[in-house]
């Protein structure tokens, strides 16, 4: 019997003869529940690895812990799809990763104090991790801990093209000379971070600089040297900006700033992400009654609301109030879409379900905040992008991953 673990802060679960399984406990005792979909992200990421083809790499993005969808169990399904590199933002996440993948790991934030003793000398200096650099001082903590432990160490120049990361384009080509001719660093790839990928001429404009600016030194780069610029979006809508490699990170979730049904050689991407709440309570209010902090949402008439257990402690933005939830039946089929009503609380929210039989709407009956396709909409009705609501999603939520595409969601049962 698979039970659950916790590693890097979710709950997450283990793998039995083939299927990802979660205990029993934790589904039943769950308010909410953020279904992540692997066989979906497996095979997004194989239809990434066939636009690729042979020329460009494929490094996933999988920071913050892969948007809190578990990075250590999203990580090896990249690399069977045989992406080239994986990236994080931070020194701890590189090192927890370096248990369940053999790719190289890129450590895009900055990262200061080399030593001998650090926890990434080693890695650094096997090629397992690559560093980024962003300017003249962290360069020279690379160099030295080349020169103390007698072995290249692998770095990738980030240049700003209008960001604000990385060195400035009037001083990136003389860093990059010297980088190019100082035996102690291995000069593994040179990079820039597009503004807004959305916006195709501010990417040709940013992609033009970084290119001018490395096109009279392209034969001194050695064959090993990745150029990389586009993210997800660019990947898919600007192939000119794909240079060596891209860093996909929303696109193995399923989807992409900017692209309303983003899809690969006619295959659409697959929505890997569904989060679910079980009602606690449904009660029956008079007309005119006021309901939630500071009163804001006032019943017009005779009206039926029911409680989900999940607020913004949760991950659900206050400004979620008017947003439409899905409510499901017992075999996970939509029976209505209701709104969220009043001020989202730090751990409840309130529905409007009068428009739905009562037989349909119980305690314990399922509602989907959001769906492997309305993430994005889910997102842009709140302001926000769908990295920013996944990351938001707190550890309170019940973590549950599954591998069978028809396995999304699992209704559940009603509390007793």
């Amino acid at each position: 019997m698979a039970d659950d673990t916790n590693q890097g802060g979710i709950a997450a679960t283990i793998l039995e003869k083939g299927g990802l399984r979660e205990s029993m406990h934790a589904r039943m005792h769950a308010d909410s529940t953020l279904t992540t979909d692997l066989s979906a992200i497996g095979r997004n990421a194989s239809r990434f690895r066939r636009l690729a083809g042979t020329q460009t790499r494929l490094c996933g993005v999988i920071k913050a812990d892969a948007y809190g969808l578990g990075a250590h169990a999203v990580a090896p399904v990249l690399e069977a799809a045989r992406w080239d590199m994986l990236a994080v933002h931070r020194i701890d996440e590189a090192l927890t990763l370096l248990d369940h993948v053999r790719v190289p790991i890129l450590v895009l934030g900055p990262v200061h104090g080399l030593s001998p003793m650090h926890p990434l000398a080693a890695p650094l200096a096997e090629g397992r991790v690559h560093l980024v650099v962003q300017d003249r001082a962290s360069i020279e903590e690379a160099i030295a801990l080349g020169q103390t432990m007698g072995r290249r160490i692998p770095v990738h120049l980030e240049i700003d093209t209008a960001m604000g990361r990385g060195v400035p384009l009037d001083t990136a080509a003389n860093l990059l000379r010297g980088m190019l001719a100082d035996p102690r660093l291995d000069t593994a790839g040179v990079m820039t971070h597009f503004t807004t990928s959305a916006d195709a001429d501010c990417t040709q404009v940013q992609y033009a600089r970084f290119d001018n600016l490395l096109l009279p030194m392209r034969r001194r780069l050695p064959l090993t040297c990745r150029r990389h610029a586009a993210a997800t979006t660019a990947t898919l809508r600007d192939p000119g900006t794909r240079a060596d490699m891209v860093r996909i990170g929303l696109g193995w979730v399923g989807h992409a700033v900017g692209i309303d049904a983003p899809s690969i050689d006619g295959e659409p991407l697959e929505g890997a992400v569904t989060w679910t709440a079980r009602i606690a309570s449904v009660r029956d209010v008079p007309a005119q009654t006021s309901l939630g902090y500071g009163g804001r949402f006032t019943c017009r008439t005779d009206t039926r609301i029911a409680m989900l257990s999940v607020g913004y402690a949760d991950g659900l933005p206050t400004q979620a109030t008017g947003h439409a939830v899905r409510v499901l039946d017992d075999d996970g089929a939509c029976v209505g879409a209701v709104p969220i009503v009043g001020t989202v609380a730090m751990d409840q929210v309130l529905l409007d379900v009068s428009s739905l039989p009562t037989t349909t709407v119980r305690r314990g009956t399922t509602v989907e905040l959001f769906g492997p396709d309305s993430l994005p909409t889910c997102a842009s009705d709140m302001g926000l992008q769908p990295h920013h609501l996944l990351t938001s999603i707190g550890p309170r939520v019940h973590r549950r991953l599954i591998d069978a595409a028809d396995a999304l969601p699992t209704p559940a049962t009603a509390a007793g």
